[in-house]
Protein backbone atom coordinates (compact mmCIF):
# COMPACT_ATOMS: atom_id res chain seq x y z
CA UNK A 1 0.00 0.00 0.00
CA UNK A 2 2.85 2.32 1.42
CA UNK A 3 4.67 2.01 -2.34
CA UNK A 4 1.02 2.40 -4.77
CA UNK A 5 0.61 5.82 -2.07
CA UNK A 6 4.16 6.98 -3.18
CA UNK A 7 3.82 6.39 -6.47
CA UNK A 8 1.07 8.85 -6.80
CA UNK A 9 2.34 11.19 -4.25
CA UNK A 10 5.62 11.59 -6.11
CA UNK A 11 4.17 12.86 -9.35
CA UNK A 12 2.60 15.75 -7.59
CA UNK A 13 5.80 16.69 -4.99
CA UNK A 14 6.91 19.13 -7.00
CA UNK A 15 6.55 21.48 -10.22
CA UNK A 16 8.91 18.96 -12.49
CA UNK A 17 6.52 16.29 -11.31
CA UNK A 18 3.65 18.31 -12.08
CA UNK A 19 4.56 19.38 -15.67
CA UNK A 20 4.28 15.36 -16.28
CA UNK A 21 1.17 14.57 -14.93
CA UNK A 22 -0.50 16.85 -18.09
CA UNK A 23 0.34 14.18 -20.64
CA UNK A 24 -1.47 11.70 -18.72
CA UNK A 25 -4.69 13.87 -19.26
CA UNK A 26 -6.43 11.69 -22.05
CA UNK A 27 -10.10 12.76 -21.13
CA UNK A 28 -12.73 14.57 -19.00
CA UNK A 29 -13.04 12.84 -15.36
CA UNK A 30 -16.63 13.96 -15.32
CA UNK A 31 -18.12 12.79 -18.44
CA UNK A 32 -15.20 10.66 -19.87
CA UNK A 33 -14.79 12.62 -23.19
CA UNK A 34 -11.64 13.15 -25.42
CA UNK A 35 -12.55 16.23 -26.54
CA UNK A 36 -10.36 18.58 -24.14
CA UNK A 37 -8.15 21.94 -24.10
CA UNK A 38 -5.80 23.42 -22.15
CA UNK A 39 -7.39 26.24 -19.68
CA UNK A 40 -4.82 27.91 -18.13
CA UNK A 41 -3.14 27.38 -14.85
CA UNK A 42 -3.59 27.00 -11.15
CA UNK A 43 -2.04 26.63 -8.11
CA UNK A 44 1.06 25.14 -9.77
CA UNK A 45 -1.23 22.59 -11.99
CA UNK A 46 -2.57 22.81 -15.40
CA UNK A 47 -6.42 23.22 -16.00
CA UNK A 48 -8.33 21.78 -18.90
CA UNK A 49 -11.62 22.11 -19.94
CA UNK A 50 -14.20 19.86 -21.70
CA UNK A 51 -15.11 20.40 -24.88
CA UNK A 52 -18.49 18.40 -24.46
CA UNK A 53 -21.52 21.10 -25.11
CA UNK A 54 -23.52 19.12 -22.20
CA UNK A 55 -20.43 19.04 -19.91
CA UNK A 56 -17.79 21.33 -20.19
CA UNK A 57 -16.37 21.13 -16.86
CA UNK A 58 -13.24 22.23 -15.96
CA UNK A 59 -10.53 20.08 -14.22
CA UNK A 60 -6.80 19.12 -13.22
CA UNK A 61 -4.65 16.13 -13.53
CA UNK A 62 -5.59 15.45 -9.48
CA UNK A 63 -9.50 15.46 -10.22
CA UNK A 64 -11.44 12.63 -9.51
CA UNK A 65 -8.28 11.46 -7.38
CA UNK A 66 -8.09 11.15 -3.40
CA UNK A 67 -5.54 13.98 -3.81
CA UNK A 68 -7.87 16.48 -5.15
CA UNK A 69 -8.21 19.83 -3.31
CA UNK A 70 -5.52 19.16 -0.76
CA UNK A 71 -2.75 21.90 -0.28
CA UNK A 72 0.20 21.62 0.78
CA UNK A 73 1.62 19.71 -1.89
CA UNK A 74 4.89 19.98 -0.81
CA UNK A 75 4.32 18.09 2.62
CA UNK A 76 2.58 15.36 1.57
CA UNK A 77 5.58 13.10 1.57
CA UNK A 78 6.91 14.49 4.78
CA UNK A 79 2.67 13.10 5.88
CA UNK A 80 3.28 9.85 4.70
CA UNK A 81 6.33 9.07 5.82
CA UNK A 82 4.56 9.77 9.55
CA UNK A 83 2.49 7.90 8.90
CA UNK A 84 4.75 5.27 7.80
CA UNK A 85 5.81 5.46 11.62
CA UNK A 86 2.66 5.11 13.02
CA UNK A 87 2.59 8.97 14.00
CA UNK A 88 -0.55 10.33 15.90
CA UNK A 89 -2.71 12.76 13.53
CA UNK A 90 -2.15 15.03 16.83
CA UNK A 91 1.89 14.86 16.14
CA UNK A 92 1.68 15.12 12.94
CA UNK A 93 -0.17 18.03 13.02
CA UNK A 94 2.53 19.33 15.11
CA UNK A 95 5.34 18.28 12.89
CA UNK A 96 3.97 19.58 9.39
CA UNK A 97 2.84 23.05 11.09
CA UNK A 98 -1.43 22.37 9.52
CA UNK A 99 -4.31 22.16 11.50
CA UNK A 100 -4.79 18.69 12.99
CA UNK A 101 -8.38 18.48 10.66
CA UNK A 102 -6.11 19.10 8.01
CA UNK A 103 -3.84 15.93 9.23
CA UNK A 104 -6.64 14.04 9.57
CA UNK A 105 -7.89 14.53 6.09
CA UNK A 106 -4.87 13.99 4.67
CA UNK A 107 -4.28 10.30 6.12
CA UNK A 108 -7.61 9.52 4.99
CA UNK A 109 -7.26 10.35 1.46
CA UNK A 110 -3.75 8.74 1.47
CA UNK A 111 -4.99 5.76 2.40
CA UNK A 112 -7.57 5.83 0.12
CA UNK A 113 -5.35 6.21 -2.87
CA UNK A 114 -3.49 2.49 -3.50
CA UNK A 115 -8.12 1.88 -3.45
CA UNK A 116 -8.44 4.75 -6.52
CA UNK A 117 -5.03 2.66 -8.36
CA UNK A 118 -6.22 -0.56 -7.72
CA UNK A 119 -5.68 -2.36 -11.45
CA UNK A 120 -8.25 -4.01 -13.64
CA UNK A 121 -7.28 -7.09 -14.37
CA UNK A 122 -4.25 -9.53 -13.58
CA UNK A 123 -2.85 -13.03 -15.92
CA UNK A 124 -0.30 -15.42 -16.19
CA UNK A 125 0.51 -16.94 -13.64
CA UNK A 126 -1.79 -16.20 -10.42
CA UNK A 127 -1.37 -16.22 -6.77
CA UNK A 128 -4.18 -15.06 -4.25
CA UNK A 129 -3.89 -15.77 -0.27
CA UNK A 130 -6.11 -14.48 2.21
CA UNK A 131 -4.73 -12.39 5.60
CA UNK A 132 -6.75 -11.33 8.71
CA UNK A 133 -7.04 -8.29 10.43
CA UNK A 134 -9.06 -7.35 13.53
CA UNK A 135 -11.81 -5.80 13.19
CA UNK A 136 -11.43 -1.89 14.69
CA UNK A 137 -14.09 -0.61 16.56
CA UNK A 138 -12.73 2.72 17.01
CA UNK A 139 -15.28 5.71 17.79
CA UNK A 140 -17.91 3.44 18.54
CA UNK A 141 -20.02 3.82 21.67
CA UNK A 142 -21.44 0.38 21.40
CA UNK A 143 -19.79 -3.35 20.76
CA UNK A 144 -22.44 -5.51 20.10
CA UNK A 145 -19.98 -8.19 18.31
CA UNK A 146 -18.04 -8.74 20.92
CA UNK A 147 -16.98 -8.31 24.94
CA UNK A 148 -15.11 -4.87 24.52
CA UNK A 149 -10.89 -5.97 25.51
CA UNK A 150 -8.24 -3.32 26.73
CA UNK A 151 -6.40 -1.13 24.35
CA UNK A 152 -3.99 -2.34 22.42
CA UNK A 153 -4.93 -6.05 23.43
CA UNK A 154 -5.01 -8.33 20.20
CA UNK A 155 -8.17 -10.63 19.30
CA UNK A 156 -8.52 -14.27 19.55
CA UNK A 157 -5.13 -15.70 17.80
CA UNK A 158 -6.99 -18.74 17.55
CA UNK A 159 -10.43 -17.83 15.90
CA UNK A 160 -11.15 -15.58 12.83
CA UNK A 161 -14.40 -15.07 14.24
CA UNK A 162 -13.51 -10.65 15.34
CA UNK A 163 -11.17 -10.19 12.15
CA UNK A 164 -12.05 -8.79 9.12
CA UNK A 165 -10.78 -11.21 5.78
CA UNK A 166 -8.45 -9.90 3.06
CA UNK A 167 -7.64 -11.36 -0.04
CA UNK A 168 -4.24 -9.93 -1.50
CA UNK A 169 -3.77 -11.38 -5.55
CA UNK A 170 -0.58 -10.89 -6.83
CA UNK A 171 0.61 -12.30 -10.48
CA UNK A 172 4.11 -12.71 -11.95
CA UNK A 173 4.32 -9.44 -13.19
CA UNK A 174 4.29 -8.19 -9.96
CA UNK A 175 0.35 -6.53 -10.75
CA UNK A 176 -0.57 -6.79 -7.40
CA UNK A 177 -4.51 -6.02 -5.72
CA UNK A 178 -6.32 -6.51 -2.36
CA UNK A 179 -9.99 -6.61 -1.61
CA UNK A 180 -12.27 -7.33 1.64
CA UNK A 181 -13.85 -10.13 1.74
CA UNK A 182 -18.02 -9.90 3.44
CA UNK A 183 -17.70 -13.37 3.54
CA UNK A 184 -15.10 -15.93 4.15
CA UNK A 185 -15.91 -18.59 1.71
CA UNK A 186 -15.26 -19.80 -1.92
CA UNK A 187 -18.05 -18.16 -3.09
CA UNK A 188 -17.03 -14.80 -2.20
CA UNK A 189 -13.43 -15.05 -3.41
CA UNK A 190 -14.17 -16.35 -7.25
CA UNK A 191 -17.08 -13.05 -7.14
CA UNK A 192 -13.40 -10.37 -6.39
CA UNK A 193 -11.67 -12.73 -8.72
CA UNK A 194 -13.71 -13.25 -11.76
CA UNK A 195 -14.01 -9.65 -13.29
CA UNK A 196 -10.13 -8.87 -12.65
CA UNK A 197 -8.74 -12.75 -14.00
CA UNK A 198 -7.93 -12.62 -17.83
CA UNK A 199 -10.10 -14.54 -20.03
CA UNK A 200 -7.14 -16.71 -20.99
Amino acid sequence: MLDAVKSELNRSQTEPMIEDIKGDVTCCPHCGSTAIQRWGRSSGLQRFKCKESECGSTFNPLTGTPFARLRHRNRWIQNLDGMQYGLSITKMAELMGVARTTAFRWRHRFLAAPTAARPTEVSGIIEADETFFTEPFKGNQTIDKRKSRKRGKQGNKRSNADKIAVLIVKDRSGVTTDYVLGEHNNQAIIEKLEPIVNKD
